[in-house]
C-alpha cells in the first residue's frame, strides 16, 4: 500500500523488516529495485537486478535483470 501511496521510504523500511524476519530476499529484491528506480537511484536499480541474476527469477524477471545487469 505504502508503494501506491508513493511512501517510498515507508516501503522500503517496511521490506527491509520483512527481511530481517525471514522473509525471502529473493522475493524483495524486485520490490527495492522498484522503489530504487522511483527515487531515480539508478546504481541501486543495478545492485538490486545482479542479486536478483545471482538468486534466480523468472522469464519475465530475467528478460529486466538482464538488461540492467548490463546497462
Amino acid at each position: 500500500m505504502r508503494i501506491l501511496e508513493r511512501d517510498f521510504d515507508g516501503a522500503r523500511t517496511a521490506f527491509e523488516t520483512a527481511v530481517k524476519k525471514q522473509f525471502p530476499l529473493v522475493r524483495v529484491e524486485p520490490y527495492l529495485a522498484e522503489l530504487a528506480f522511483q527515487r531515480r537511484d539508478f546504481m541501486a536499480v543495478r545492485q538490486h537486478m545482479k542479486q536478483i541474476q545471482k538468486d534466480g527469477r523468472s522469464q519475465q524477471m530475467a528478460l529486466v535483470a538482464d538488461y540492467w545487469g548490463t546497462a
